[in-house]
């Protein structure tokens, strides 16, 4: 029988899983050119990164969070 050290292990793992999908995974639609806020995402960025929804400054202040 597992024990909770065990079953918060697996847990853990498979929460590291789905973030890891989540952050890999390639939107089929098109980034827009221009954030939320306003400002431009560079051609650059929305090749790098397709369906990337947020400029630079925006995404910085997201990850901060």
């Amino acid at each position: 029988m597992a024990d909770q050290v065990d079953i918060a292990s697996e847990v853990e793992e498979l929460e590291r899983s789905l973030r890891i999908a989540a952050a890999t995974h390639k939107s089929a639609e098109p980034s827009p050119e221009f954030c939320e806020c306003g400002r431009a995402i560079p051609l650059a960025r929305r090749e790098l990164l397709p369906g990337v929804q947020n400029c630079v400054i925006c995404q910085e202040e997201l990850e901060r969070r």
